[in-house]
């Protein structure tokens, strides 16, 4: 932060003065405490947060499935693909995490973007055992909206396929995939897909 600003005494000056003002908002110094070289938040007791809230529906939509409870888990499943609208912090400039040090916003990113993705695979893998497939593949071709090349939404949308019984459907989602990858320039890193679309077809023959 202020990073224009030579003078190094000046920039803890404001540092101190932004702490204080925070505070001062959010109604006592306990909402901000000092935990070595860091300042953590600490929001009231009851406080709602999307963050939170995304990561507590998924790991308890994740129990309700392993119970067979899947209306429930779809609920909560659905609830949480509502939550998540975007990347995180997306409109967070660059400035504030140019280098390695500094970059604690695209770890989590990348893992709340990951979440995301599953959230749409695992609704889509309980709404094609209920033989939902057209609601299934809408839930993969979101997740592929969001990422053209995200194995685990193909390699569901191939097993919808094969539920459906449609062999040239399984070749056509393997095509399109390594489409994708060759848009961005990218290498499968392994074979999973290949071998899934030679599973899913040899049991179809």
């Amino acid at each position: 932060m202020w990073s224009e600003e030579p003078d190094e005494n000046k920039k803890r000056k404001r540092l101190h003065h932004a702490i204080t003002m925070l505070r001062n908002t959010l109604g006592g110094a306990g909402f901000v405490r000092r935990n070595g070289n860091y300042y953590t938040l600490v929001p009231p007791e009851g406080t709602w947060i999307d963050i939170a809230t995304f990561e507590q529906l998924c790991n308890r939509a994740k129990v309700l499935s392993k119970s067979e409870k899947l209306e429930d888990a779809i609920a909560l499943l659905d609830a949480a693909d509502r939550l998540y609208s975007g990347e995180l912090f997306e409109d967070l400039p660059a400035a504030y995490f140019e280098n390695d040090m500094e970059n604690w916003v695209v770890p989590k990113r990348e893992w709340f973007r990951d979440m995301a993705l599953k959230v749409l695979r695992d609704k889509a893998a309980i709404l094609r055992q209920q033989g939902r497939f057209r609601d299934a593949l809408s839930s993969c071709q979101k997740a592929l909206q969001m990422d053209a090349v995200c194995e685990i939404a193909h390699a569901e949308a191939m097993r919808i396929f094969h539920a459906q019984n449609r062999a040239d459907a399984i070749a056509r989602q393997y095509r399109q995939y390594l489409s994708s990858m060759d848009a961005m320039e990218l290498k499968p890193e392994t074979d999973t897909l290949e071998r899934l679309r030679a599973e899913l077809v040899d049991t179809l023959s």
